[in-house]
């Protein structure tokens, strides 16, 4: 039985820009080129804000640059395209808290 903490790390791509033909292409071309395997890529176009949304998770098993390359090499191809994005990895879980009440509000 695998362990899931023993299974290499992905890492998770948010992207958010106007929207363009080729966007898709750059990012997979850029993944594949860094010897990157994708895992999942969703995407969407909101038609009437003309704005591309795309999420991809790539595995980092065998991707030829490491972390603290990836963020500097994301924006340079993310600048162009005016794109606001976020990176994230599944090996780094958020601390996070939830808090409840009995009193009735």
């Amino acid at each position: 039985m695998d362990d899931a903490s023993s299974a290499p790390a992905n890492a998770i791509l948010l992207a958010a820009c106007p929207d363009k033909g080729g966007l898709i292409a750059a990012f997979s071309a850029f993944i594949h080129e860094h010897h990157g395997n994708i895992v999942d890529l969703e995407q969407h176009v909101d038609l009437a804000a003309r704005r591309f949304f795309m999420r991809v998770e790539w595995s980092l098993d065998g991707f030829a640059l490491d972390r603290s390359a990836l963020p500097a090499a994301i924006e340079k191809l993310a600048e162009s395209r005016q794109m606001d994005w976020s990176l994230h990895f599944t090996d780094k879980v958020p601390r996070m808290a939830i808090l409840v009440s009995r009193h009735s509000h």
